[in-house]
């Protein structure tokens, strides 16, 4: 009686034997892209990106979390409790609604108070928008909010457990977005420039349209998910560049293999990037699967200026996998245009003596 050998099951080979075509249905791939493109701009239109105070300005408050006890008579607060931090939190929100104020970010910091015998103890800054006010009015404002934060924490005005940061001035006014916008261009244009030198025009077009797209959706995603948008989201969007050009590069390093060895030679274009596709999709599926792990975790264990920055290349990570696999073939195999090979000078002149002796 023979047994039968149970086959090892290999993931590159169930992707590379599949029969599911990524470059033939480029055109239902595009939709889901140009629906999320037309609703951010509509939402640009509209509504506009929610800025933060890197873009619009605020004040700062640093509030003491009394995490030694030092203060008699006030509750004790301990930062590095989740519980805690929150109840902290909320308190201090609820200062600000009095002022119809909100907090932007809150964040743990460390507070030194002299006269207390603190020193680097535990704290909490917020950063809130101010209203609508002269400047002289918004500082007025502040040391109320001031004020009611020391009493609702159960402190003496002196010394003071909170500390005023005053305001902040927006240092991203016009010409800083201006500018980020530049720093983007200039980054495109020099991934455009080193892909085209290393794969060919065709290639670069490819690797371009990809990294608009993945700003693009990544912009437009923020848009209608309204995250906070300052300067972490301009560092955010250099990474998803970086992030998508590497994926682009891997695949156009298998088309370039393919274009030298002759493997492919006489096939469509639509059968060498599919080819291609499914030997570098495991290689992009474990590098994407890697950074969202990474990014998640940023997102889950760090403050709020990190998930800030981890988000929005979360959703930048998604769509440069997409970009990678369900459009980059398609766009490439429609570009792409082969040269006609010269022949040899010693196949010439075989083909003019076999036509003499023919004849």
């Amino acid at each position: 009686m023979t047994t039968k050998k149970l086959k090892r099951f290999s993931f590159d080979e169930t992707i590379t034997t599949s029969k599911f075509n990524f470059t033939k249905n480029l055109k239902w791939f595009i939709i889901p892209s140009i629906a999320i493109f037309v609703v951010g701009i509509i939402l640009l239109c509209t509504l506009g990106f929610n800025f933060g105070l890197d873009f619009t300005g605020g004040s700062i408050m640093t509030v003491y979390a009394n995490n030694e006890a030092l203060v008699e008579d006030a509750e004790v607060y301990d930062i590095d409790d989740r519980d805690s931090y929150q109840a902290m939190q909320q308190k201090i929100e609820s200062v600000l609604a009095e002022f119809d104020l909100s907090g932007s970010s809150y964040q743990s910091t460390t507070i030194d108070i002299a006269d207390l015998g603190v020193y680097h103890g535990q704290a909490i800054v917020v950063k809130f928008q101010n209203a609508q006010q002269e400047t002289s009015d918004i500082l007025s404002t502040n040391s109320q909010i001031e004020a009611r934060l020391v009493e609702e924490f159960g402190y003496s005005a002196s010394p003071s457990a909170v500390a005023n940061g005053g305001i902040v001035t927006p240092n991203a006014s016009t010409e800083m977005v201006v500018n980020a916008f530049i720093a983007i261009i200039v980054a495109l244009v020099l991934i455009a420039i080193y892909v085209g030198l290393r794969f060919g025009v065709t290639s670069a077009f490819t690797a371009t349209l990809c990294l608009f797209h993945d700003i693009l959706i990544t912009s437009s995603l923020v848009l209608m998910m309204r995250l906070t948008v300052n300067f972490s989201f301009i560092a955010a969007l250099v990474v998803v560049m970086c992030y998508s050009a590497c994926n682009q590069i891997i695949m156009l390093s298998r088309l370039k293999e393919y274009q030298r060895s002759g493997r492919f030679e006489g096939e469509k274009n639509e059968t060498i990037a599919n080819a291609a596709t499914k030997e570098t999709l495991t290689s992009i599926i474990f590098s994407t699967l890697i950074a969202l792990f990474c990014m998640l975790l940023i997102g889950i264990i760090g403050v709020s200026d990190m998930r800030a920055f981890a988000f929005p290349i979360v959703i930048g990570i998604l769509s440069t996998f997409y970009s990678a696999v369900f459009l980059a073939p398609g766009l490439w195999s429609i570009a792409f245009k082969r040269k006609n090979k010269k022949l040899e000078p010693s196949s010439t002149q075989e083909s003019k003596n076999s036509q003499e002796i023919a004849g």
